[in-house]
């Protein structure tokens, strides 16, 4: 098939595979890519930690201990209660001693300033240190719009006395959502461990490299710039209140037995509404402390989801589309909707079992958007393609000979031709808008004949005829009549998408084409003559019932060589080189191993031709160089022709001894009758001449009879050289007696080939007579002996040359007898081209050459002269 467009699929792919690149790299579908993510991570939740509580700060301590901010003695006093802890971590901030009214702009200014303690703060203070594990928060604010960040540490006797200060920065993605955190932030550098880290830390359950992807380090840091470094995606413990938490209230009255805070992590903070901060987190809202409890449960057991780098990601799923894109482009239709599903479906399935499995997190949104997006994209293409071939398909359908045409006057003239032939007496065609009962191919039967109806373009009609007729013999002429008419009025289904509509338009054409090629098939199968249609490599692609009678069944798919066993091996193989080696179509008789004699002719169809019947013949090989061969049974013309030959030969050896009589009479005459009148001499002389002419021509005859009888069977090996010697012997007085030379070139190989001597050197002999008859006095004949696809004798002359319209016909019998008769007035012409004769002598010379497989070939100039080229095909001697 040839498409006039790129049908290769690398343009489509092209754009997904980038289109799968960009998404990645610049984000464009990030909401899909965090909604996917938040699902995944509700079901991938870390194991639920024993030794870590909560103790909030809920509602019910509020409406006990009165509105916030409390008494820090009430912290010194929940210390003390948590004794037995292995630590306790504030998420509250400590950044102003309790004792004091101070502004936070002023606190700035006495950060550091050494100032005595409130008796509550004091008591907090005592707690803390009694505690030792006892860890607080800090944070960075902007002293006001726009002015600089500062960091806010608890006071600095708290600082002090705490085993390890954290940050308690959450950070927030795009749409606000928590899903990760930074190990270690600070201002000039990120120095200051996460809440969590510090904790992990404290107890000595810290890894010894830290997790998260780290920010690069740069020489030239500012002061006054937030540093944050190790960013790690978190995994949940589970959704809001999934860790066990108690009332601060319950904690402070002693509710809970110290012993059971042995081994226990303590996270303090704020559950209460609008008190504490409201953390939005995958898993839903979290409060800001048991945000940091399950910081802390992910650090520790290294409970991080893992993600690739920007470029790794990108390149991974490019590849991944690049893959699964060529793949899928190869696929049939069907097959490729179920396998972009399958892909589509195994990128989520592949992405799952990485996150759950080993929570590993490689978004497939883009990979899947990219796919989703190359099955539209490719199957437009396709169609765009396919609905491209039909159509052309279609244009050469409809552009080729119109077979569902139907004219009216054409059937009438069908009609009146049949009634003349005499297959019925008369018929009439009346319009019938109705169109009655009866429509073709129902045929109603009158007294003397048959009526039907068909539809056209033009209408309705009724067709009569009448005549004794038979249903079975009329049947086929109104169905070669009509079935145009039908095929012509029923227009394809109308459809509104185009390419059903397409593909029915050709089905309706086709499906005419097709019953075209049906009838010349089966009337190629049925023809008496046996026909072999082969590619052009010589492959047998059909033959028809008579040729599988004659030959063999089963030779489909063979060779046309392996025919040789059943036709003379030489005539066939000459047969197969002139078609196929040299390109002419052939026209020659074969005898087969039974005796039968066949006319075979062979052509080359080229299937790009603009012919109905070719095209046919060519659909069988794929619109190919097609070898159609043709054999007719000639066997018993050859018999009558043979028979009338032996007739004429036996009449022309009777001729010759009456003639051969009369010559020596004539000579007889001679000799005893000297000094004879001018006259009697002159006409004695007339006798003679006319006498040897009628002899030559009976043995031209008699040679030419026996060449076109000769079997090929008695023919033995020939030496060319003797052939060429033999030849140029019998030439050489009339040459000397001309004053022509002959200059004779030879290869100096053995030349053999296999035939008859006698007549090889005749027809030798027959062109050299020739061109030495017509080449001038003086001149030279050349004859070549070579090799070259065979052996070849080559005769040259130095004549005026033949007219061009005259060469077709050299090697027609009698053509210069019957050229004398038609064209008196140019006769006197021909004898300059070397035309002299009866016509017997050039014919025979064609007989004689191809009855041993060869052919002879002529290139004449008028005025310089002509060149015989004589090829036999060689026979090698072991």
């Amino acid at each position: 098939m040839k498409m006039h467009k790129n049908s290769s699929p690398g343009w489509a792919i092209a754009i997904v595979v980038l289109f799968s690149g960009m998404v990645n790299w610049f984000h464009w579908f990030s909401i899909l890519d965090t909604a996917h993510y938040d699902f995944l991570i509700q079901r991938n939740f870390l194991e639920y930690p024993d030794d870590v509580v909560i103790v909030a700060i809920d509602e019910a301590s509020i409406e006990r201990l009165g509105a916030w901010p409390w008494s820090r003695d009430l912290h010194a006093q929940l210390l003390k209660r948590l004794e037995l802890a292995d630590a306790v971590v504030f998420d509250l901030i400590f950044a102003e001693p309790q004792s004091m009214e101070v502004k936070p702009v002023d606190i700035a200014v006495n950060l550091d300033a050494q100032s005595s303690l409130g008796a509550a703060d004091q008591s907090f203070l005592d707690a803390i240190k009694a505690n030792k594990n006892v860890i607080l928060p800090l944070y960075i604010e902007r002293q006001n719009f726009k002015g600089a960040l500062r960091e806010i540490l608890p006071i600095p006797e708290f600082s002090a006395a705490a085993a390890a200060l954290g940050h308690a920065h959450v950070e927030y993605s795009e749409n606000g959502i928590a899903r990760g955190l930074y190990l270690r932030e600070g201002l000039g550098s990120p120095y200051w461990p996460h809440l969590s880290l510090a904790l992990v830390k404290l107890l000595g359950e810290q890894q010894e490299v830290l997790p998260g992807v780290q920010s690069p380090i740069e020489s030239d840091r500012s002061q006054y710039i937030i540093y944050r470094d190790y960013f790690n995606w978190l995994r949940f413990i589970g959704p809001p209140n999934t860790i066990y938490q108690l009332s601060y209230i319950d904690v402070l009255d002693g509710l809970i037995p110290s012993d059971q805070w042995r081994g226990k992590r303590v996270f303090v903070g704020a559950t209460a509404k609008g008190l504490g901060d409201e953390v939005p987190t995958p898993v839903g809202a979290l409060s800001g402390v048991e945000f940091h409890a399950n910081a802390y449960q992910a650090v520790r057991v290294n409970g991080f989801v893992t993600t690739p780098g920007r470029v790794l990601h990108t390149s991974l799923t490019m590849a991944v589309v690049l893959f699964c894109t060529m793949f899928l482009s190869r696929l049939a239709p069907a097959q490729f909707l179920l396998m972009v599903s399958a892909s589509l479906l195994g990128l989520v399935i592949t992405t799952l079992g990485l996150f759950l499995m080993f929570s590993y997190w490689f978004s497939s949104i883009a990979a899947i958007l990219a796919l989703a997006l190359f099955y539209p994209l490719w199957s437009w293409r396709r169609i765009e393609m396919a609905l491209l071939f039909l159509q052309e398909e279609l244009a050469k359908l409809k552009s080729g000979p119109d077979r569902s045409s139907f004219s009216l006057s054409e059937v009438e003239v069908s009609l009146q031709g049949l009634v003349h032939i005499g297959l019925f007496d008369r018929w009439s065609l009346e319009r019938d808008p109705l169109m009655g009962p009866i429509s073709w191919p129902a045929l109603e039967e009158l007294t003397n004949g048959f009526v039907t109806g068909f539809m056209c373009r033009e209408g309705g009609y009724r067709l009569t005829i009448e005549g004794t007729l038979n249903r079975g013999s009329i049947e086929p002429i109104l169905s070669a009549l009509l079935a145009s008419a039908s095929s012509a009025y029923e227009a394809p289904a109308s459809s509104y998408e185009l390419v059903e509509k397409t593909i029915k338009e050709i089905y309706s054409v086709k499906e005419i084409a097709d019953k075209v090629q049906q009838r010349m098939n089966k009337s190629m199968a049925q023809l008496q003559d046996a026909v072999l249609v082969a590619d052009a490599a010589g492959k047998i692609v059909f033959t028809n019932e008579k040729f599988q009678q004659i030959f063999s069944t089963g030779l489909e798919g063979k060779s046309v060589a392996e025919l040789k066993s059943s036709h003379s091996s030489h005539a066939w193989m000459s047969i197969l080189r002139t078609l196929m080696v040299e390109q002419e179509s052939v026209y020659q008789e074969l005898e087969l191993s039974n005796g039968q004699r066949y006319l075979c002719q062979a052509a080359i169809i080229d299937g790009t031709e603009d012919s109905e019947q070719i095209a046919n013949i060519s659909s069988m090989v794929g619109n190919q160089k097609t070898l159609v061969f043709v054999f007719t049974d000639v066997t018993r013309l050859r018999y009558l022709e043979r028979s009338k030959n032996e007739a004429l030969a036996f009449l022309s050896h009777d001729m010759r001894s009456p003639i051969v009589s009369l010559l020596s009479l004539i000579e007889t005459y001679r000799i005893k009758h000297a000094g004879l009148a001018p006259a009697t001499i002159e006409f004695i002389n007339q006798l003679d001449s006319f006498a040897r002419k009628n002899l030559k021509y009976s043995e031209d005859f008699l040679q030419l009879s026996r060449a076109e009888n000769i079997d090929d069977q008695i023919f033995q090996l020939v030496d060319v050289h003797g052939v060429i010697d033999g030849a140029y012997s019998q030439v050489h007085g009339l040459a000397q007696a001309r004053n022509v030379k002959i200059l004779i070139e030879r290869v100096d190989e053995d030349c053999w080939v296999s035939g008859d001597p006698q007549l090889l050197e005749r027809a030798v002999m027959n062109v050299l007579s020739n061109a030495i008859q017509y080449t001038p006095s003086g001149k030279c004949v050349r004859l070549i002996l070579g090799i070259q696809q065979g052996i070849q004798i080559i005769i040259s002359d130095e004549g005026s040359g033949i007219p061009e319209d005259m060469l077709p016909h050299l090697f027609e019998p009698y053509f210069r007898a019957r050229n004398k008769i038609q064209q008196l007035v140019r006769d006197s012409d021909l004898s300059a081209f070397g035309m002299k004769g009866y016509g017997l002598g050039l014919s025979f010379v064609h007989t004689v050459v191809k009855k041993h497989g060869g052919t002879v070939k002529v290139n004449s100039t008028l005025g310089e002269g002509s060149t015989f080229i004589l090829s036999f095909p060689a026979t090698t001697v072991d």
